[in-house]
């Protein structure tokens, strides 16, 4: 067990190395000497600084918690505790995160263990789950957090349901983030999807005429989209791809089939999927050979009618 101790000890120059420690240590199987190291891990998780390993250290106590039946820490106190001080922990460094645009995956991956804990383990967490909404919606309307982390507050707000007087509604959420970019709109939907695809990807109220009609939060990601200029997507398109990339394939496909019908076209869906080439490349080649025949067109040299 000393190579235990020794690399809890030196967590605090690799504390993604935390989690690891904390599987190997339930492995060990010891008695009392693991639940030292136990102890002594749930005291060290409010020290950490990065929400990426500390979201690893709660994702796999939360697991063990959750799942282990072979070693006996099912439901064990020690493992709650390393639960209850990491999501603590997550949620201030989350409220308190900054930083430049782009899609930080580790951060993602801890308000996802977050999400999990309020849902699945909320017995052993001090915070409540309407505090952590709260929290979430504080950060979703912080101009100065990191967009793609206020698209997962967003996400984790809406995951944890309705609570009284905090309601938003994504697809309005979707039209004010677009108005900063397609690079920004694609970042913040990333957050989103991460944390609440299923919650958001179904028919919302509109909010007009009788309270009867319906409006998909994709109906108006493809208004938006069309809507672009042809720099501004091609600008955008890699942010907004690496977005939809967490829904995995069958539900691309239903979002393929819902864009198809409001086209009126009649096609495969799956097929509009499968392309021979990178996206990116095939609307970059169309947006070229647009501007080429513009060229021709104005010194008069386009094809003879």
């Amino acid at each position: 067990m000393w190579p235990l101790t020794e690399r809890t000890h030196d967590a605090e120059a690799g504390a993604d190395a935390l989690a690891g420690v904390l599987f190997d240590t339930v492995l060990c199987g010891v008695g009392a000497l693991s639940e030292q190291l136990l102890a002594e891990l749930a005291a060290r998780v409010g020290e950490l600084k990065a929400p990426g390993p500390l979201g690893d250290v709660l994702a796999t106590a939360l697991g063990l918690w959750w799942h282990d039946r072979v070693y006996g820490v099912a439901r064990g106190p020690l493992l709650g505790a390393v639960i209850d001080g990491a999501t603590g922990r997550l949620l201030w460094l989350l409220e308190g995160a900054r930083g430049a645009s782009g899609v930080d995956f580790p951060r993602l991956r801890a308000m996802i263990a977050v999400r999990d804990a309020v849902l699945h383990a909320p017995d052993l967490l001090a915070a409540s789950r309407a505090t952590v909404a709260g929290i979430a919606q504080r950060i979703s309307h912080d101009p100065d957090a990191p967009i793609d982390l206020r698209g997962a507050a967003f996400g984790l707000h809406r995951a944890l349901g309705a609570v009284p007087g905090t309601s938003m509604d994504p697809t309005e959420a979707v039209r004010t983030v677009a108005a900063a970019g397609p690079d920004a709109l694609g970042d913040w939907l990333a957050g989103l999807f991460a944390l609440a695809r299923d919650e958001v990807t179904g028919a919302v109220e509109s909010g007009g005429g009788d309270g009867g009609a319906t409006e998909s939060l994709v109906d108006v990601l493809d208004s938006l989209v069309c809507a672009l200029p042809d720099g501004d997507f091609l600008s955008g398109l890699p942010a907004l791809r690496q977005a939809f990339a967490f829904f995995p394939p069958r539900e691309r496909e239903r979002i393929a089939a819902k864009l198809l019908e409001r086209r009126g076209v009649r096609g495969s869906a799956r097929g509009l999927l499968r392309t021979t080439a990178d996206p990116l490349l095939i609307a970059r080649a169309g947006a070229l050979e647009e501007n080429v025949s513009r060229v021709l067109s104005r010194y008069g040299l386009g094809a003879a009618s």
